[in-house]
C-alpha cells in the first residue's frame, strides 16, 4: 500500500525500481524507459512526478540530453531504498547521505 499511495501505479514503481538498481549513478530518459521497460513518454511524466516530490534530480545535460537519478539525500529515498536491499543500504543515516554524484560528460562506453 506505501508504494502504491506513493508512487500512484505500475509505470512509477518500474521506473522507481530501475532508478534505484541504479542509485549511484544518474540516467537518461531513454535508459530509464528502456530498462524499466515503461514507454518513453510515460517515463517523461514519471520523472516530474518524481522530481515534483522531490525524489528525483536532474543531475547534468549531456548535449541535448537530461540526465537524472535517486535523491539519495532525501529521507524516503534512504527508507525505500534500505526495505528493497537491507543489506547494501543498512548503513545509510537518514539526513547523512552523500548528495547525488554527478558524473563527467563523456560518454561512458555502454552509453556508445
Amino acid at each position: 500500500m506505501m508504494f502504491t499511495s506513493m508512487f500512484g501505479g505500475a509505470p512509477h514503481a518500474r521506473v522507481f525500481d530501475f532508478l534505484a538498481n541504479g542509485a549511484d549513478r544518474d540516467h537518461t530518459i531513454m535508459e530509464i524507459a528502456r530498462g524499466a521497460g515503461v514507454a518513453r513518454p510515460t517515463v517523461y511524466k514519471v520523472v516530474a512526478d518524481f522530481q515534483e516530490q522531490g525524489l528525483v534530480v536532474e543531475t547534468r545535460t549531456l548535449g541535448a540530453s537530461r540526465l537524472f537519478q535517486l535523491d539519495v539525500s532525501d529521507e524516503r529515498v534512504q527508507g525505500l531504498l534500505r526495505a528493497m536491499r537491507p543489506a547494501e543500504f543498512a548503513s545509510f543515516e537518514i539526513g547523512q547521505a552523500k548528495a547525488p554524484r554527478r558524473t563527467s560528460s563523456r560518454r561512458s562506453a555502454r552509453q556508445r
